[in-house]
């Protein structure tokens, strides 16, 4: 990739932009394995694993992004493939 940045790059400026904040997010673990980064647990919000989504959408196992999102904000994503800038787009839109 001729103009792309570099992979450290791009992992310190995710570093950064993260530093003293909460991370919020679905299933971010696998996120954060594939950015090679540690975020501190008691700072992390993830609704994967939020207990009353967990009982509500999959039976005490963790709820597809899908299915949380289209049973609290009633709104339709990943239609077909899963596309998180797309995801992320529909939400913001409404």
């Amino acid at each position: 990739m001729y103009l792309a940045q570099s992979f450290e790059e791009v992992q310190k400026q995710v570093r950064d932009i993260l530093k003293d904040r909460v991370l919020v997010g679905h299933a971010i673990q696998g996120d954060l394995n594939v950015l090679k980064l540690t975020y501190p647990k008691d700072k992390i919000r993830d609704t994967g694993f939020y207990e009353p989504f967990r009982t509500k959408y999959a039976a005490g196992k963790m709820p597809s992004l899908k299915k949380v999102v289209q049973g609290e904000l009633n709104i339709s994503v990943q239609k077909s493939e899963h596309d998180a800038v797309c995801t992320r787009l529909n939400i913001s839109k409404n």
